[in-house]
């Protein structure tokens, strides 16, 4: 398992991983102009709306309704869960980059008990493997959807490392991240599962 390392090195390492899924969706000129000459545009978010209120979810429909009403997804095609995935794990990212600031910013903190030191360097290699993995997600999607699925569930695994490590000294924050952790891998396993892999080849 890995240990924490300087902070400059964390930090760069963190501007460098969400500047990375920041490209992703990144949408051209075309995808964010609208086509005033089509009467039968998507309805905004008709995409999104029918995946989280009408699909059978391991998350929560609140969750899965935030994370997603994105503008990059609001005129998905009904049939293409790309953009959702894209945008599900781009927020991902965000959301394990500032785990791992926040959880640095506590190992570095003089008034930091000592015996929630240990948790945080488990804690910390836990999301340092989840910020490595979490870019495997869209290349697995396109050769195989139920790859994708097992990449949600292997993050799930490296978080739960951080609930096992916790039990030892509970901490309110890291309980709380880990549990937003653990819907957002939900989410990805998801969309996973609802992908039609021969439509994103």
């Amino acid at each position: 398992m890995a240990t924490p390392s300087s902070t400059t090195t964390l930090q760069f390492s963190l501007t460098t991983l969400l500047f990375s899924f920041t490209l992703i969706l990144t949408p051209t000129n075309a995808q964010n102009t609208p086509n005033n000459n089509n009467n039968n545009n998507t309805i905004p978010y008709q995409t999104v709306n029918n995946f989280c209120l009408h699909k059978r979810l391991n998350v929560d429909k609140p969750f899965c309704l935030r994370v997603l009403k994105n503008p990059y997804v609001s005129n998905a095609k009904p049939d293409d869960l790309i953009p959702l995935l894209e945008v599900a794990t781009n927020s991902t990212s965000a959301f394990i980059c500032k785990t791992l600031s926040i959880l640095q910013d506590m190992y570095d903190d003089m008034k930091t008990k000592p015996a929630l030191i240990p948790v945080l360097e488990d804690c910390l290699s836990a999301y340092e493997d989840v910020a490595g993995y979490i870019t495997n997600i869209m290349s697995d999607a396109s050769q195989e959807s139920a790859i994708a699925g097992l990449d949600g569930e292997v993050i799930g695994e490296y978080i739960n490392g951080c609930v096992e490590s916790e039990e030892k000294e509970v901490d309110p924050e890291i309980s709380a991240r880990n549990q937003v952790a653990k819907n957002y891998a939900k989410l990805l396993i998801d969309i996973a599962d609802n992908l039609d892999t021969e439509k994103i080849k």
